[in-house]
């Protein structure tokens, strides 16, 4: 008798986990419906909202400006050579080994040739090359040998 009434219980207790999971995705399947519908209709009015309490404060776009600099600037990467560009031009490091030792080239010609891809490195290692007039790849692996 008392595997009856477990069995009798696993099966409700299967049952019910059922059908709250299918309550859980039509849930979300109206809220995500609901919640596109509503951004297409207030795109204007949540776009304003937004433009006056964000964009338009300085407070946040020097939080911005903070949040940016600190992923940007408080990576433990080595630089391996010394930013030769003025300070009026913006610049990137580009990953030598992929890792951990960078060199400094300008923004624009960094993100010219985008992600991870092999033309990223060659195209790049040539501008280093052009700039500091030397291979960081034999100055780094030379050293280690």
């Amino acid at each position: 008798m008392a595997q009856l009434k477990s069995k009798f219980l696993l099966k409700l207790q299967e049952q019910f986990i059922e059908l709250t999971i299918k309550e859980d995705e039509e849930k979300r399947k109206k809220y995500n419906e609901y919640m596109k519908n509503y951004q297409k209709k207030n795109y204007k009015k949540n776009y304003e909202y937004n433009k006056r309490r964000y964009k338009e404060n300085d407070e946040y776009r020097k939080k911005i400006i903070e949040r940016v600099n600190k992923y940007r600037y408080n990576k433990k990467f080595i630089q391996i050579l010394p930013n030769i560009f003025p300070k009026d031009i913006p610049i990137d490091f580009h990953h030598i080994d992929g890792k951990w030792f960078i060199v400094p080239l300008p923004r624009i010609i960094h993100r010219r040739y985008g992600g991870n891809s092999s033309e990223h490195i060659i195209k790049n290692m040539e501008w280093v090359e052009f700039f500091y007039d030397l291979n960081p790849e034999d100055f780094l692996w030379d050293g280690l040998h």
